[in-house]
């Protein structure tokens, strides 16, 4: 994976000012994320773009078991999930997409950084075939789910016990006002 990790105070908190929509920058974020753009990936980061943030990159979500920590540049707690694809600072830094923008609500930064979060942490597959086996949120068949735990990563195996994180499935967003 192209991962390259930042520290985390490098991480910019500036609104997106860009375009697109959410199929350019999932495409955009596959090839970042040295993933291939097909149905898997495309479909099932579709699903989890519109569940996790109404597909706003600027989305915040200030209610979760997250929304702690001193206040970011934004002016909210810095473990707050933020951008499209709902990422909090330490995993947008973690998993940095080599050669995106260090801002986290850059879309395409922040799907990528997504994406090799949940190659990483859940085992989906390069193809992302497994991917919304592997990760509710991704799946449009299936309501709105947190994530394992990453000691359960394997939510294919029965034997393991699976035991979600709590989430707000309805978050508070904040929504910016663009100039």
């Amino acid at each position: 994976m192209p991962t390259k990790a930042i520290p985390i105070d490098d991480i910019n908190y500036t609104p997106f000012k860009g375009s697109g929509d959410v199929e350019s920058w999932i495409r955009q974020a596959c090839q970042a994320a040295g993933v291939p753009p097909n149905q898997a990936w495309m479909e099932g980061y579709k699903t989890l773009c519109k569940r996790e943030s109404s597909d706003e990159p600027d989305a915040i979500n200030r209610t979760d078991i997250n929304a702690t920590g001193r206040i970011a540049q934004d002016g909210y707690p810095l473990n707050c999930s933020r951008g499209i694809a709902q990422c909090v600072p330490t995993t947008f830094a973690a998993f940095h997409a080599d050669g995106t923008s260090v801002c986290i609500y850059d879309p395409v930064a922040n799907i990528a950084a997504s994406m090799q979060y949940v190659r990483h942490h859940y085992s989906v597959s390069l193809d992302g075939s497994d991917l919304v086996a592997r990760v509710q949120q991704a799946d449009r068949k299936r309501p709105p789910h947190g994530y394992f735990l990453p000691q359960f990563r394997n939510a294919l195996d029965a034997s393991r016990p699976a035991i979600p994180r709590p989430v707000n499935t309805r978050p508070s967003y904040v929504d910016r006002e663009v100039a």
